[in-house]
């Protein structure tokens, strides 16, 4: 044996003999993954091996090595940190060699354990220090996730205390969504989606729940406002961050409006809340099938094209979440006492299309667009076009003290519209509308002096 050197440990798969269908015995490695003939040998770096034409030493290549059980953390950040290519070869990659780079990256992402993505690198410290997030957004998306994975694993809680604002994979997940390449997240829509929900929900888990920390800084009460507040700029950098226009509408629209509203937060909502929405995702959404030949990392001129509900970028859709999104946003609009555009929002609610029953959101939303109605143009509003005969009468039946109060402030009687309002008062508070209707009256006093100065203008000097 020569003198030692470093030391090494290699994978020796020794040939065995097998038999072939036709019975006859051949000589051939087994597989590597199933073979119970490995050895696995520290060997010194020169090592004499007597027969070595019947030793094969395995290579690993970088498509394939990262599920293997041997595989070292060096190598992995080696294959994490090939991609994207480095510069100027980035600018020459076509997008055929992108999506086949990628595609081939996210397979490896899936099958390397959490547990290995969650390792210090001896001497460098953990994944999540040394990928760069705005470049290698796939790679440290999976690494976020793994640590959410073994966590949750370790304490048995549907969110660890790391996840919650202030922690440590809190702030590396607001980090990584404010600056995440767009293009990437396209080939993991629902990694992606699962990374931004969790965001959001420990947010709203946090306002319930008493931090040490933040209680030493800011007041119980305030903590209910603060801590959705801390989700709010992280969640709308990544709606446009993925779609500038936000055109194309996702789950994670309703999620934002809301968490405005719990934080009282308004004027937030209003980047988003002011882009118009010209498409919803659906299952059978016959623009995906026409373009599902296209590639993902392609430039498309509209986001529908790529926001679908294959990819999993816009998460779970239904009708509730299309009609809370325009519920909510309302609500925003009538925060900022922007009654027609809240008017607008609530309008595209109570028209949504029925069979032979109407929602509670629907129900609420009328109520609410009968009183927006007498603060904005003095009188009741027509009943939208689009709004069908059962629908509508569905409406009169379930809020007819919201008719009946619009009727009285139509007729003029000052002191029976004050009798209405404060007979109805449990009505108004229960519905959470009391602020609304106590608008109503200094309403009617304003429009009323608005019709005396036009009786006063329309009369001659003479009369």
């Amino acid at each position: 044996i020569c003198p030692p050197q470093s030391l090494q440990t290699v994978i020796l798969r020794i040939p065995h003999r097998g038999v072939d269908q036709s019975g006859s015995q051949e000589s051939h490695p087994r597989n590597f993954l199933n073979s119970p003939h490995l050895l696995k040998l520290t060997l010194y770096h020169r090592s004499c091996i007597q027969e070595p034409e019947h030793v094969h030493i395995l290579k690993y290549s970088p498509s394939s090595v990262l599920d293997d059980t041997f595989i070292t953390m060096t190598e992995i950040l080696s294959r994490l940190l090939s991609f994207p290519p480095a510069t100027p070869t980035l600018s020459k990659t076509s997008d055929v060699e992108y999506d086949k780079q990628i595609c081939v990256l996210y397979s490896d992402l899936k099958r390397i354990p959490a547990l290995k993505l969650v390792a210090d690198i001896p001497g460098r410290g953990s994944l999540l220090e040394l990928l760069d997030p705005s470049t290698q957004t796939l790679a440290y998306l999976f690494v976020l996730l793994s640590h959410y994975q073994v966590s949750q694993e370790k304490t048995k809680e549907s969110l660890p205390a790391k996840w919650l604002p202030g922690g440590e994979i809190w702030r590396k997940s607001v980090a990584l969504l404010e600056v995440f390449d767009p293009i990437q997240v396209r080939y993991a829509g629902q990694e992606w989606r699962s990374l931004v929900d969790m965001v959001a929900k420990s947010a709203e888990v946090a306002s319930r729940v008493r931090s040490p920390n933040l209680a030493l800084l800011y007041s119980s009460t305030l903590l209910i406002t603060l801590k959705p507040l801390l989700a709010l700029r992280p969640l709308k950098h990544a709606i446009l961050r993925l779609d500038p226009s936000s055109s194309t509408f996702t789950s994670l629209h309703t999620t934002f409006v809301r968490l405005c509203l719990q934080s009282r937060s308004y004027l937030n909502a209003l980047d988003i809340l002011d882009k118009p929405i010209y498409h919803f995702p659906t299952a059978s959404d016959k623009q995906f099938i026409k373009r599902s030949q296209l590639l993902p990392c392609q430039q498309y001129e509209s986001s529908m094209s790529f926001i679908t509900t294959a990819s999993g970028l816009p998460g779970k859709i239904n009708h509730r979440s299309y009609l809370e999104y325009f519920l909510y946003g309302a609500m925003v609009y009538m925060g900022l006492r922007k009654w027609d555009a809240a008017i607008h929002f609530l309008e595209v609610v109570i028209s949504a299309p029925t069979t032979n029953s109407v929602s509670i959101i629907m129900v609420e939303a009328y109520k609410k667009w009968v009183l927006l109605g007498l603060l904005e143009t003095g009188k009741p509003l027509s009943m939208p076009k689009t709004v069908t005969p059962f629908t509508a009468k569905a409406y009169r039946s379930l809020a007819k003290p919201y008719d009946a109060l619009a009727d009285i402030f139509k007729s003029g009687n000052l002191s029976r519209l004050q009798a209405e309002i404060t007979a109805g008062e449990r009505i108004w508070l229960n519905d959470n509308n009391m602020g609304l209707v106590s608008q109503v009256l200094a309403a009617y006093q304003r429009f009323s002096i608005v019709k005396l100065e036009k009786t006063f203008a329309s009369l001659s000097i003479p009369d």
